[in-house]
């Protein structure tokens, strides 16, 4: 008989290698392999399977459908992707933008039409077919694998290394997560947490563990189709009353009255290849030189020390090389990019650098040195970083300052490290052979190196000093350019500005900005966008800044009128069921507006329907469409809003980057620019449609007297005077203490 467990996807068995010899003050491990280690991800998806397939050969699932009733349509595939519970929609969704002429993508409309409930008529024994005749491809098997690893083992796993847990602990979460989604897994962390401490926290694994479990329990009973709770009390609480917080073979469970058993460590089937990350990267220089026999000296302890930011007190700078391995520095969560900075005395010699990562670690970071703190060069880089001791040797690099520069974090929190140890070494020679260092980018203006910017390369500052502070994103003009529109990340504020001389101010009635509010009237809204669209503002937003670890992309419409105080949205689009699933970070992070009659002048074609775009086809959606970017693809969504409620999106395409954080509309030339910030270097992108599709036509530099710095804003004046439009970026760093500067752009 064929079981199945009843919700989403069936991740849960995930199993992680040992993380051995927690810290009990923190969440890091001393043994960096987790549950991405291939033998281990085997034995995960093994136990999914014996309970969602009552066998243990989860790679014999992918052309696997069937109708169950248990409220959730059609379950398919190798974790039980279900027609009512959206997961099986983003899969084919996802699967047709690469591979358009798969069998499933002329059933997305179906699949739309079915998502939310238990209807399966509209798709029947023909869309089955066609998905048992699709699992025999490779590419679709990928895509199965890539839906479970963004969708649900990723955010599970890394949430569980933050909270100090061991494999038997990202079992657990990777199972919740399955069963009751993300935000799932995250309400019974919090009732457990009532109960007992995380590793992280000062409490004992085992106790967490068993608190974890109890309030698990609870959450399946909620619902019928969870009663049996075998897949816990007959497996999970097993392993966990016998010690086994390891989850090492063998493995005896039984589901549902099953038996199984796992007597030792399977040959892993998952591909090492393709989006899943492979297990425990141990970071290298580029190249990796092998040093010549020699003393390593220790030169950066109790050495001065700075940092990009700190979380608070007992976290500060200098307990990471204070050679203490019980403290550390911290940075604010959810920031990126972070860095420390370590001033290692003139001419020091860096030969190897040993980093020492609290859970809060750099999934991509690098190693520079620089003899005066402002040029930097890199010695090593990481762009799998999974935590745990990194060590880089054979760096021969020459300076001043150290610096670990963090682009990417692997957790939802900061950047954290217990050290940064930099040795120097003597009597053993030169290490062999020397590394030819690559510059990097520096908060400091470079010349450019590829296209030009198309205006002027002369760069102002346009605020006061200290005015408005970090976290200044998303800039919009009115449509008299007398007012600059500006949201803040940070406070969930937004800002009507108007100018002073060469500077923008908080105009009259607005010091402080407004904070911005959901439609209920509470929460803070992450605004990271804004488009002014006649008297409306609408705000693009990651997520709730009262809910920080918890995704919630939205475009918000307000109306702010000339009142004080806090302002409430008037409609919000929440796009969570059509994204991609990503980080609560990673979000949306831009929006414009274009009116109906550019898209229809220049032949945009509607994806949904493969014709022209006809406005009429969308009702009430105000004359326009919406693009917003999303930072953790680069990818732009095109949206008819209803006003009264309801999207339609109506095309996807890329921004020219791998993370998009502006999108501004020039009407004059109907071109749509997409800007990225300091980890590409400032560069812009101009798309216009062509053959029916926003597409790329240049690719500029940031003009040459603009600092490398974290702009996450950009606007564009409605005026051309002298054959040129006036610019304004906004720096989310507030670099220098200004987080506005200006220049220009040509008009044509």
């Amino acid at each position: 008989m064929r079981h199945r467990r009843p919700l989403l996807a069936l991740l849960a068995a995930a199993v992680a290698l040992p993380l051995t010899g927690l810290i009990a003050t923190s969440a890091q491990a001393t043994t960096t392999i987790t549950l991405r280690d291939p033998v281990k991800r085997e034995i995960a998806q093994e136990i999914i399977t014996s309970a969602e397939n009552s066998s243990l050969n989860w790679y014999d699932q992918y052309s696997y459908i069937e109708p169950y009733p248990d409220g959730r349509g059609l379950t398919a595939g190798i974790v039980g992707f279900t027609s009512g519970t959206h997961d099986m929609l983003v899969l084919v969704q996802n699967y047709t933008q690469k591979y358009p002429n798969n069998r499933l993508a002329k059933w997305i409309d179906e699949l739309e039409q079915v998502d939310g409930t238990d209807n399966t008529a509209p798709l029947g024994e023909a869309y089955m077919a066609d998905w048992r005749a699709e699992g025999a491809v490779p590419a679709f098997q990928q895509a199965q694998r890539d839906e479970v690893t963004v969708q649900y083992f990723d955010p599970a796993v890394d949430l569980a290394i933050a909270d100090g847990v061991g494999p038997l602990g990202q079992f657990a979460y990777y199972d919740a997560a399955v069963v009751h989604g993300y935000s799932g897994l995250e309400d019974v962390r919090t009732q457990a947490k009532k109960k007992a401490k995380t590793p992280a926290s000062g409490g004992t694994e085992t106790a967490y563990l068993k608190a974890f479990l109890d309030a698990r329990v609870v959450e399946m009973k909620k619902e019928e189709a969870h009663e049996d709770v075998s897949r816990i009390e007959n497996a999970q609480r097993v392993w966990l009353n016998a010690g086994n917080l390891n989850l090492n073979t063998p493995l005896n469970w039984s589901v549902y009255g099953d038996p199984y058993s796992i007597p030792t460590n399977p040959t892993p089937h998952w591909p090492v290849g393709g989006t899943t990350p492979t297990p425990t990267p141990t970071p290298t220089s580029t190249p990796t030189p092998t040093p010549t026999p020699g003393t390593a000296t220790l030169i950066s302890k109790n050495k001065p020390v700075t940092t990009s930011s700190s979380e608070g007190s007992g976290f500060e700078a200098a307990k990471a090389v204070d050679g203490n391995a019980t403290s550390r520095w911290s940075s604010v969560e959810g920031v990126d990019p972070q860095w420390i900075r370590i001033d290692l005395g003139a001419g020091s010699k860096v030969d190897k650098v040993v980093l020492k990562w609290e859970a809060a670690y750099a999934s991509k970071y690098r190693v520079e040195v620089s003899a005066d703190g402002t040029t930097w060069t890199t010695l090593a880089t990481e762009a799998a970083g999974n935590g745990g001791t990194d060590e880089f040797t054979g760096l021969n690099g020459t300076g001043r300052y150290l610096r670990i520069y963090g682009t990417a974090r692997g957790t939802a929190y900061g950047y954290s490290l217990f050290e940064v140890e930099a040795y120097t070494l003597t009597g053993g020679g030169t290490p062999t052979p020397t590394p030819t260092p690559t510059p990097t980018p520096t908060p400091t203006p470079t010349t450019p190196t590829g296209p030009a910017w198309p205006g002027s390369s002369q760069i102002t500052v346009a605020d006061a000093t200290d005015t408005f502070d970090t976290d200044m994103s998303g800039l919009s003009f009115s449509a008299d350019g007398s007012v600059l529109w500006a949201v803040n990340n940070g406070s969930g504020t937004l800002h009507r500005l108007v100018r002073q001389g060469t500077t923008w101010v908080d105009s009259s009635g607005w010091s402080g900005g407004r904070t911005l509010r959901f439609p209920s009237g509470s929460g803070t809204v992450d605004a990271e966008g804004v488009a002014a669209v006649g008297t409306d503002l609408f705000v693009a937003s990651e997520r709730n800044g009262s809910s920080k670890s918890t995704s919630r992309p939205s475009i918000l419409r307000y109306q702010p009128g000339s009142g004080s105080g806090s302002l409430t949205a008037v409609k919000e689009w929440n796009l969570t069921s059509d994204l991609p699933s990503v980080g609560a970070n990673d979000s949306l992070e831009s929006i414009a507006w274009i009116p109906d009659a550019d898209l229809v002048a220049d032949g945009f074609i509607d994806q949904r329907t493969g014709a022209a775009y006809s406005p009429s086809s969308y009702a009430n959606h105000g004359g326009g469409l919406f693009f917003v970017g999303l930072e953790a693809t680069g990818d732009v969504y095109a949206y008819a809003l209803n006003l009264s409620g309801g999207f339609t999106r109506v095309a996807t395409f890329g921004s020219g980057f791998d993370a998009v954080m502006e999108l501004e509309y020039q009407p004059s030339t109907h071109t749509l620019w997409s800007v990225c910030d300091d980890t590409c270097d400032g560069e812009v992108a101009a798309l216009k449609i062509t053959s029916g599709s926003f597409t790329e036509v240049a690719h500029h530099d940031r003009p040459s007297g603009m600092p490398n710095i974290n702009n996450e804003g950009f606007a564009l004046a409605p005026q051309c005077v002298s054959g040129s439009r006036y610019a304004v970026w906004a720096d989310d760093g507030d670099t220098g203490g200004h987080a506005l500067r200006a220049g220009s752009m040509t008009c044509s």
